[in-house]
């Protein structure tokens, strides 16, 4: 089932680190509370047995992914597409959780989400 990250990246990943990175769930979230912590577990043990590949998870729950542990080859972010997500998003920023989360999105042609910093 999670077999493809086994592979080793292609040789113009030595140069271009676009080569390296996968979008885990891209057309889903795996962060939502209506996914099992098991198969959460799951995809983090193939993250973690793979540090050739770098995993990059984005998700509307950053909360959620706050109670996981990551290795250094997961790259997590969160989208912020309503106002009413911007607290959760800035409670995930911060530490301890912020050592892994390396993105913001920010939709801004929805609705406008100022910062509270």
């Amino acid at each position: 089932m999670l077999s493809a990250p086994y592979r080793r990246p292609p040789s113009e990943a030595a140069t271009d680190i676009s080569y390296r990175n996968i979008f885990t769930c891209s057309m889903a979230d795996l962060f939502g509370n209506w996914v099992p912590k098991e198969w959460i577990e799951a995809v983090l043990r193939v993250v973690r047995e793979n540090p050739q590949w770098n995993f990059l998870f984005l998700t509307k729950f950053p909360l959620r992914m706050t109670e996981f542990e990551y290795p250094d080859n997961a790259w997590l972010g969160t989208t912020v597409d309503l106002q009413a997500r911007v607290p959760n998003a800035e409670r995930a920023t911060r530490p301890p959780s912020a050592r892994s989360l390396r993105a913001r999105q920010v939709r801004p042609e929805q609705l406008p989400v100022p910062s509270q910093k």
